[in-house]
């Protein structure tokens, strides 16, 4: 027992020693802050949306998805959608006397809308009063009950000014819509109607918009047809708004299509043209609809996906379907991208073609 004892003693002590005798372990380091990647995410718009009473019967007889069955999961793939309706929805009220034609669509619509995956639309539409304050207050209970944000008229000035809010990538985004002339449609204190496209208004609203979301979205009705160039009051307006905070600015005129410029880093979309308009053919059936990407809250890159709004269609094939939207490849795509590349040439901005459309990296293209 007295040399196992030894033996125990002497290993303790000669592990001691060599304790002793090593150098101190260094310090550990401090650990690197964390980065957190930004996080991708995506909004598409497309233009003016203005089906028209004679979409009823479609509607009831082909069924709510028929409008949009050929574009699969186009508009509802991105993290949000957004569009231009043209008119109001309903089904009763009196147009007001002295007006042309009145202009309103089926409530079924805001069913299309819905089933499609459109988020919200601007109504700062010309024709969105054509039956009167009833028709607009119908208007935005009937996209309300579908779920489909509303923004751009109301019930006064305050509901017409009043931002669409919505959230995507961890971002709070606001729509903001304006319309250009009609001066009698514009709301007021104590009437309804439209958000008047006026540089104070726009100026601080866009302000207001800024200060409480990340994402400041603006969209521009126009008001109607007109040349097909891009005027001093549109780049007035446009680049207004981005210097009064917007992120990005949509705008829609009918039987319009327009280029994009970038302005300080920021896109501006002059106009989108017709996606749908009632039963007839469009003067532009071969266009480019925009996705906008974020990282975060800044937009860094625009992607284009060529569709066709008035299909070409083979002998023999119903008409009716010319009115579903698709997408377009090939020859066809080569030609949609040709035609506004020289568009946006026009306005100073390069996009280069890609496999499924064409593209605009922001970071490179800053702008005035």
């Amino acid at each position: 027992m007295m040399r196992r004892t030894t033996l125990i003693l002497v290993l303790a002590c000669a592990t001691l020693a060599a304790r002793a005798e090593a150098p101190p372990a260094p310090p550990a380091a401090a650990a690197a802050p964390a980065v957190t990647p930004a996080v991708e995410w995506t909004v598409r718009v497309v233009g003016g949306l203005t089906f028209g009473p004679e979409w009823a019967t479609i509607l009831t007889r082909r069924g709510t998805i028929f409008p949009f069955a050929k574009l699969g999961d186009t508009l509802s793939s991105p993290d949000l959608t957004f569009a231009f309706l043209g008119g109001g929805l309903g089904d009763g009220g009196e147009p007001f006397p002295p007006i042309r034609e009145p202009l309103r669509s089926d409530p079924l619509v805001a069913t299309v809308l819905a089933e499609a995956g459109i988020d919200a639309v601007s109504i700062a539409d010309h024709r969105v009063m054509d039956y009167q304050a009833d028709g607009l207050a119908r208007t935005r209970q009937i996209l309300g009950d579908a779920d489909v944000g509303v923004f751009g008229a109301g019930e006064n000035d305050t509901l017409a000014r009043m931002y669409s809010l919505h959230a995507a990538g961890g971002m709070s985004v606001a729509c903001l819509a304006f319309l250009h002339g009609v001066w009698e449609q514009h709301a007021g204190q104590h009437q309804a109607g439209t958000n008047p496209a006026l540089p104070s208004s726009v100026r601080q609203d866009v302000a207001n918009a800024s200060a409480s979301a990340d994402v400041v979205l603006v969209f521009f009705n126009w008001g109607e047809s007109g040349g097909d160039v891009v005027d001093g009051r549109q780049r007035l307006f446009g680049h207004m708004a981005i210097d009064a905070g917007a992120t990005a600015v949509f705008g829609v005129k009918d039987q319009t299509y327009l280029g994009t410029e970038v302005y300080k880093g920021r896109p501006i979309f002059y106009s989108l043209g017709d996606f749908v308009r009632g039963v007839r053919n469009k003067r532009h059936g071969k266009i480019l609809v925009p996705t906008l990407v974020f990282e975060d809250a800044d937009p860094v890159r625009v992607e284009w996906l060529p569709v066709a709004t008035d299909a070409i269609l083979p002998p023999g094939e119903d008409p009716r379907t010319s009115l579903q939207p698709r997408v377009l490849t090939g020859a066809e795509a080569d030609e949609a991208v040709a035609t506004y590349t020289a568009l946006c040439q026009d306005l100073g901005t390069l996009i280069e073609r890609t496999t499924d459309g064409a593209r605009l990296d922001l970071a490179t293209s800053k702008g005035d």
